[in-house]
């Protein structure tokens, strides 16, 4: 007897959908948005959004997958950035993904998402220690001083907004990525 395997097996039309929020995401995060004066290297873009839509529909690591492949054309541009961005994101969607998928229900969406923004803030907080010195040269000192007034607030507030997005958009996204037959659509 052949033992089943417990790892979900993804329909073809399910892939096209994550490489479609995957390239969302990728172009997404392009858009770099200052949000704090005092720190306008700190941009928002809305591709973390993406990647925690696609960890509540499809599971954290699928969320995952997408939080890492559409920041690897930022490698070539920004590779410390894209590197960090990666890390928060997957700190950030994982741990949200799954309380969410252990009971689907607001309650879980937040709870699991305060808990990811608590480990995405952390590891923002730990990555900029050690590439703040190697990116622009600063201290650790320098990056101790930004912790409370600048990467605090930053990092709440681009997750605050991921969240607020994730929370408004994910039930109707979610009925489209689960509907078997479109209109006009052959039967599978």
């Amino acid at each position: 007897m052949v033992p089943q395997s417990s790892k979900r097996k993804f329909t073809t039309r399910e892939i096209v959908i994550v490489a479609i929020f995957t390239a969302i995401a990728a172009i997404l995060s392009f858009i770099e948005i200052p949000i704090m004066p005092a720190a306008p290297w700190l941009k928002y873009d809305p591709s973390g959004a993406v990647a925690l839509i696609c960890s509540f529909i499809f599971g954290p690591m699928t969320g995952g997958l997408v939080a890492v492949l559409s920041w690897i054309p930022r490698l070539l541009t920004n590779p410390v950035g894209a590197v960090m961005n990666i890390l928060a994101s997957l700190a950030f969607v994982i741990p949200a993904g799954l309380i969410y998928h252990k009971n689907k229900n607001m309650n879980s969406a937040v709870r699991g998402i305060a808990l990811g923004m608590l480990c995405s803030v952390i590891v923002s907080i730990v990555m900029n220690f050690i590439a703040t010195p190697l990116y622009f040269g600063g201290s650790p000192q320098d990056v101790l001083k930004m912790v409370i007034p600048i990467l605090i607030p930053f990092n709440l507030l681009k997750l605050a907004v991921h969240s607020g997005l994730t929370l408004l958009v994910y039930k109707p996204i979610s009925n489209i990525a689960h509907k078997r037959n479109f209109k006009g659509a052959e039967k599978q």
